[in-house]
């Protein structure tokens, strides 16, 4: 009858030592392979010679099963623990369940909001071009359903950005202000 009684107890326990054990492996491996090549920010060819986009696609499969196991548990405080670990900048104030943020050039201010299915890409792959650059999100930011965040990118503080509305690369958005549109305007 206590067999019965402990099996969720203990079948939660084993999910989250999974999560956890998924998350901490993946941080050790992220260290490994950048003593070997640091990640680094700019544009680059995709070209399987490219030691940068290269490092950058291991990187990104490295980083994949710990993010996705991590999203899958319904507790939004876990993501934050998840980007705090792979070296993310952000506070627990933030709501970033309902969207994607990479793992890597992301800097979130407090109370940042993320609607359902918001993106932060601090990489992306255009063309034949790999790009990687810092995305800054300040404080009080909130995005909306599906917007979109290019490499580069800097919001400033109380910023709303529309839903579905998409930003430039390296383009910088004027605190206090409502921006919507393809690309992101006033």
């Amino acid at each position: 009858m206590l067999f019965y009684f402990l099996l969720p107890l203990e079948l939660l326990l084993v999910y989250l030592t999974l999560v956890f054990s998924s998350i901490i492996f993946a941080r050790l491996s992220l260290i490994f392979v950048n003593l070997f090549h640091k990640p680094r920010e700019g544009v680059f060819p995709r070209d399987p010679k490219n030691k940068d986009y290269n490092y950058w696609s291991l990187r990104s499969v490295i980083q994949k099963w710990a993010a996705w196991i991590s999203h899958t548990f319904p507790i939004p405080w876990h993501d934050v623990i998840l980007f705090k670990i792979m070296g993310v900048k952000t506070h627990f104030s933030n709501s970033t369940y309902g969207g994607y943020i990479s793992l890597e050039f992301v800097e979130l201010g407090k109370n940042v909001a993320l609607g359902d299915g918001s993106s932060i890409f601090g990489s992306m792959v255009i063309g034949n071009y790999l790009i990687i650059k810092k995305v800054i999100l300040e404080d009080n930011v909130v995005l909306g359903g599906v917007a979109q965040i290019s490499p580069g990118t800097i919001v400033r503080e109380n910023t709303i950005i529309g839903a579905g509305t998409m930003t430039s690369f390296n383009q910088e958005l004027d605190p206090n202000w409502v921006y919507i549109g393809r690309p992101a305007k006033k």
